[in-house]
């Protein structure tokens, strides 16, 4: 996903909200409940004389530090995002095991 307009922090919320979405407990057909996990990566393109591919690769490499941390997981790659983060702890969105 890429936000044309906005602040860290609007790429903090947008994140949560996906994150939130996709917990959600999808029940199929046949009573069979289908649980969804999602680690997320945001990079920023504010940085003079970086590319897209750039950006893309930083996004990518932020979702794999997620991926690695936990599940339902937003990580960010970026001084000026890191820096507008409140903390790591606050970007976790609680998993289904601990409520």
């Amino acid at each position: 996903m890429l936000l044309t307009d906005g602040t860290a922090a609007d790429a903090r919320t947008v994140a949560q909200s996906l994150i939130e979405c996709l917990r959600q407990t999808i029940l199929t057909d046949t009573g069979v409940a289908i649980f969804a996990t999602v680690s997320i990566g945001v990079a920023s393109f504010d940085e003079a004389g970086r590319s897209a591919a750039e950006m893309l690769k930083d996004a990518d490499g932020a979702m794999y530090e997620a991926k690695q941390t936990r599940d339902n997981w937003v990580e960010f790659r970026a001084r000026d995002l890191i820096d507008s983060a409140e903390s790591p702890s606050a970007l976790k969105i609680a998993d289904r095991a601990s409520g």
